[in-house]
């Protein structure tokens, strides 16, 4: 979804533009063409749309590197073509008038390999992962205005194919403006400068969900149920068959993963129920909360602490300090405290004060 960049944001403003509309109603009454009539219909934005991608934008040494996906050989799947992108931009506004429909049929381009029939996006979706800065929306907002001002006549003046009145003109500005929020990245270079591509998140850095689940079943399965106090705490997970209600370590380490995702604010908790056949009697298992999880267990102070301890200590090769850029299966120093608050954040929920405080099996 890169590539439908910058473009949208015009769509927007164009839309309003061709709705033939103004802040003071200066618009001529009667057969007056509107502005999307003026500018030539669809063939005309098209024209339009084409000339400021090819000619301007995919000329200008920072802008360009936006379309970075356009430029490869082939497209990575999934990504328009800049026809395909040109396209998208014309359907948009034609259909603010009700001339087309949006997005309308995929749109073909048999040269775009991977994807030829590519379906039109929403501007939100379509700069997710674009890291704009402030200054280069502005740098690309005046190239448009730039041009779009050789268009321009006074309010009041007859208004003739090709031109369009200063009214329209400003809120065509005020709609390019309006858009800046949403195409914008926080925290993203100022710039005008070109396609810095973002830190990717902690979450993305350990592997998104598949990554995290690996990391937990190992936790899991290598540390935790080969720890002679704390296994004894799964004795659910090893009986056979399960007792009803009760998940298997692969339910759970599905829920712990979610857990996790939660905290690194990228996966929502509990989510769905987790599906495991092989637990004949609770084949689906809806994720609990930490105390409900783990009442009657009598988990003791202490072996809460080895339980964390285990996982802080295998957490730890993957630290770098803060202001270090972290790589792929790295995590700063900061984002390590907080999993690490979250996970002692839980202690009042899963400790039972009447347990020995351990480290014991169970019961603490």
């Amino acid at each position: 979804m890169k590539a439908q960049t910058f473009f949208l944001g015009a769509v927007a403003a164009m839309a309003a533009l061709a709705s033939g509309c103004s802040d003071d109603d200066t618009k001529p009454s009667g057969s007056t063409p509107s502005a999307y009539e003026r500018l030539g219909g669809h063939a005309g934005l098209l024209a339009f749309v084409k000339n400021e991608v090819e000619n301007k934008v995919l000329k200008d040494s920072d802008l360009k590197t936006y379309f970075f996906n356009q430029v490869a050989n082939p497209i990575p799947a999934g990504h328009p073509s800049a026809a395909q992108i040109e396209e998208c931009f014309t359907r948009l506004v034609a259909s603010v008038v009700q001339a087309e429909q949006y997005p309308g049929a995929p749109v073909r381009d048999a040269a775009n390999t991977n994807t030829p029939d590519f379906t039109c996006r929403d501007m939100k979706s379509s700069h997710v992962g674009l890291n704009i800065g402030d200054k280069t929306f502005d740098k690309f907002v005046g190239v448009l205005a730039g041009d779009l001002m050789g268009l321009v006549v006074a309010d009041g003046t007859m208004l003739t194919a090709g031109h369009i009145s200063q009214s329209e003109y400003n809120v065509l500005a005020k709609a390019l403006t309006d858009t800046k929020s949403s195409v914008t990245t926080p925290g993203a270079p100022a710039g005008p400068g070109p396609f810095v591509p973002p830190t990717p998140s902690a979450y993305e850095r350990l592997g998104r969900h598949q990554g995290l689940l690996a990391l937990v079943k190992t936790e899991v399965e290598q540390k935790i149920l080969k720890d002679t106090n704390l296994k004894t705490y799964f004795f659910n997970q090893v009986a056979n068959p399960i007792p009803a209600g009760h998940p298997s370590a692969a339910q759970i380490e599905e829920c712990f993963t979610r857990l996790v995702g939660l905290v690194l604010q990228a996966e929502a908790y509990p989510g769905t129920a987790v599906n495991d056949p092989a637990n004949t009697n609770t084949p689906n298992f809806t994720c609990r909360d930490m105390a409900s999880a783990h009442t009657g267990l009598k988990i003791g102070d202490k072996t809460f602490d080895a339980f964390v301890t285990i996982l802080a200590t295998d957490l730890m090769p993957l630290v770098v300090a803060d202001g270090t850029t972290p790589k792929n299966g790295q995590i700063t120093q900061s984002e390590f405290n907080a999993l690490a608050k979250a996970l002692t954040d839980t202690k009042s929920e899963i400790v039972d004060p009447n347990a020995a405080p351990g480290p014991a099996p169970f019961p603490g």
